[in-house]
């Protein structure tokens, strides 16, 4: 009985625990642009109409990430090949979270969705534990924990 009631913690603990998101000031502080690596992630559609030269600097909490954000939300991630098996996890974790509108979402949350992306068939092991690791050695996407809804 105690095993299940871990279980059930552990479930509890990736659908309402601490959440992730793609922290933007974590490019400015890093002296990256947010905007050149999204730009990347655009599909033909989008990118056509995007000018990165319109960009002021480095700075990451620009009105124009937030365009990037939103339009990789509403047309990219719905086109087809937005997200594709033979991605890195990495990969398919940043773009699920952009996908997502880059709102914080927790590891149970952020497992489900890669799951309904890449299937049943990905040999890779890809879950919570997984992607805590791997969010905690991220030094190129900028994924951390978001900032508690009290703060």
């Amino acid at each position: 009985m105690e095993q299940i009631g871990e279980m059930v913690s552990q479930y509890q603990d990736g659908q309402t625990g601490q959440r992730y998101f793609v922290d933007l000031e974590w490019y400015k502080n890093n002296n990256r642009s947010f905007e050149v690596l999204v730009q990347n992630r655009m599909c033909p559609d989008s990118f056509n109409g995007w000018n990165i030269g319109a960009s002021s600097g480095t700075s990451s909490t620009t009105p124009r990430s937030a365009a990037a954000i939103d339009e990789i939300e509403r047309c990219c991630s719905k086109k087809p090949g937005f997200i594709i098996p033979n991605l890195t996890v990495m990969e398919i974790l940043f773009r699920t979270l952009l996908t997502s509108g880059n709102q914080p979402l927790t590891l149970g949350e952020i497992e489900a969705r890669i799951r309904e992306w890449v299937g049943g068939w990905d040999g890779r092991v890809i879950n919570e534990d997984v992607l805590k690791r791997l969010i905690a050695a991220d030094d190129f996407y900028g994924i951390g924990p978001a900032p508690d809804a009290d703060e």
